[in-house]
């Protein structure tokens, strides 16, 4: 006797493309909101290491004023290597935030047209391979962005450490 082999049925068939078209759509709509969130926390991170620094500017420009003397050359020196690294920082944070042209997924007006000839199934197979593709765009400028960002964090330490070198310097008993 043969083992026979049941084919499925074209109602089986379909229903196993809706469950992996879904499937598809829900993993790539969730990479894409991943993604996203990765994007907002950089860019919140961007935000906190500016505000630092220019805090840190302030508070330095507030010690240089509790000098009573004039500043000596190595004052000067701390003072210089502060304004750069804030210079500095300023440039890495307008260089991360410039990327800002994100892919997010499928175009409307690509998708009303084909919610005309299509069934929702193979709409949502398109809407799940148009979301995967904008996030292989968007990694290139996330792995950039996350590079600036790990600039400007590594630029705040130097300063906080330059701060604390200020602090020291204008307050120490010299004399």
């Amino acid at each position: 006797m043969q083992d026979q082999v049941a084919k499925p049925s074209e109602e089986d068939q379909a229903a196993e493309f809706q469950e992996g078209a879904r499937f598809f759509f829900d993993l790539a709509r969730w990479q894409m909101e991943e993604q996203i969130s990765r994007i907002d926390a950089l860019d919140r991170k961007l935000a906190a290491t500016f505000t630092l620094n220019g805090a840190l500017i302030a508070l330095i420009a507030a010690g240089f004023t509790l000098q009573s003397e004039r500043l000596s050359a190595e004052l000067w020196s701390l003072l210089t290597a502060v304004v750069v690294v804030f210079v500095l920082n300023s440039a890495c944070t307008f260089l991360a935030y410039r990327l800002r042209h994100w892919a997010i997924g499928p175009d409307l007006r690509s998708f009303t047209e084909l919610a005309v000839e299509h069934d929702t199934e193979a709409i949502v197979y398109w809407a799940a391979t148009q979301l995967r593709e904008a996030c292989e765009q968007n990694e290139g400028n996330l792995r950039s962005k996350a590079r600036w960002v790990r600039l400007t964090t590594i630029l705040t330490m130097v300063d906080l450490s330059l701060a604390a070198a200020v602090a020291i310097a204008v307050t120490w008993p010299w004399g």
